[in-house]
């Protein structure tokens, strides 16, 4: 494991642990999100991101299996980043949504923006082509 941290995050939903694990599956930069991800609250998710877009992560997957909720300024966030890597040929796919999550992405039309998987497992079994864009 690359990197592990987490922090408690306080708001009007409430305590909630943020967690973030970044991990490498072979040419994949893996981050698995656990808890409420609330971008004015938590910087850690934008820094994590920065870094490997510095690094040029060509294959960024990030799993949202333990994600309850996403606001408007992380969702925002996550646009600009996949416009900055998408720029040099690469992209940041999504895995594991939970119902709640998913709607959020859908309504606001995202799911045509990110590769979205149903589980980590088929994310890293799928081709690059299925990964990266053509």
């Amino acid at each position: 494991m690359l990197e592990e941290s987490g922090r408690a995050l306080a708001g009007w939903r409430g305590e909630a642990e943020m967690k973030v694990t970044v991990e490498k599956e072979g040419p994949v930069t893996v981050v698995t999100l656990y808890g409420d991800v609330v971008l004015y609250q938590n910087q850690e998710l934008k820094d994590i991101l920065s870094r490997l877009e510095q690094e040029k992560a060509q294959q960024i997957l990030l799993d949202f299996s333990g994600v309850r909720y996403i606001d408007s300024a992380s969702i925002g966030s996550l646009m600009s980043y996949q416009s900055q890597i998408n720029r040099r040929g690469g992209e940041i796919t999504l895995c594991g949504l939970l119902p709640s999550v998913n709607r959020i992405f859908e309504m606001n039309g995202l799911s045509s923006l990110f590769k979205i998987f149903p589980d980590q497992a088929t994310a890293l079994c799928s081709s690059p082509i299925d990964l990266l864009p053509v």
